[in-house]
């Protein structure tokens, strides 16, 4: 039976570690999406405890639409938010986009399915 890993260690780093991490587990920067920083948390705790390390490239692609994703994400937060101040946005910015995460949506289907 394998150990749970509940025991969270927080590290804080200055931008230039940052940089040295990412450079040496071969990861890209920015650090901002959850697979980079399982990843990189994965590499920190097998380098401490020396383990075998893994490099494991993200999918442009899929990195790509991530990043896009979360923009789209951000924009539909702030009409939310907007909304929730009575501060409604206009009928048009939300169809505009509720159209753009459609084809957005429609574009990751579209490529993990060929």
């Amino acid at each position: 039976m394998t150990e749970k890993r509940n025991i969270r260690l927080s590290v804080y780093l200055t931008p230039s570690e940052q940089r040295q991490l990412a450079n040496n587990f071969k990861i890209d920067l920015p650090i901002a999406d959850q697979a980079k920083q399982k990843q990189l948390a994965d590499n920190v705790r097998n380098a401490a405890l020396g383990r075998k390390l893994e490099y494991k490239k993200v999918n442009p692609i899929a990195q790509s639409q991530f990043e896009q994703l979360a923009r789209l994400s951000s924009n539909l937060n702030q009409l939310a938010h907007a909304y929730n101040l009575k501060n409604e946005p206009s009928t048009a910015a939300v169809f505009d986009l509720v159209n753009e995460i459609r084809l957005v949506l429609l574009n990751i289907t579209i490529r993990h399915e060929s």
